[in-house]
């Protein structure tokens, strides 16, 4: 059954303009172009784009800095591991990216001095592939 505004009064239709933009944010959209020959710097110049001159509700929260695939080593359910210059302060979190033979759950992983720490359901054996990833604040 094709259900419609009608026949159904929780389903909204939004409003378009003749753009076909939603009425909501038609009035921000501007049909302004950038003519021929006006753009002259064929490149941003070096430090244009700062986070000091970067508007407060756009400005990054933190930065990437750390990325890798892991294996475990296995022997219990914690395993830490290491990444030098890690702060406790980063955000540091591990993802399964295989679990190994004896199917771990990774329970929990956080940011340490140096090293991202996890714990598992169950022993991760050696054979677990985990992804580590470490996000400092700007």
């Amino acid at each position: 059954m094709l259900r419609t505004a009608a026949s159904n009064p929780l389903v909204a239709f939004a409003q378009v303009d003749a753009r076909g933009l939603p009425a909501s944010i038609a009035p921000y959209v501007l049909d302004a172009s950038i003519g021929d020959g006006s753009v002259t710097t064929p490149k941003i110049a070096d430090l244009a784009v700062t986070k000091a001159k970067l508007s407060t509700n756009i400005q990054p929260f933190s930065v990437s800095i750390h990325q890798s695939s892991v294996t475990t080593v296995g022997g219990s359910p914690g395993e830490d591991f290491a990444i030098p210059g890690v702060l406790a302060s980063d955000f540091g979190w591990a993802t399964v990216e295989f679990q190994g033979a004896s199917m771990p759950v990774l329970l929990s992983s956080s940011a340490q001095a140096n090293k991202i720490q996890t714990l598992f359901s169950t022993d991760p054996g050696n054979d677990t592939f985990v992804l580590l990833s470490v996000f400092r604040a700007t």
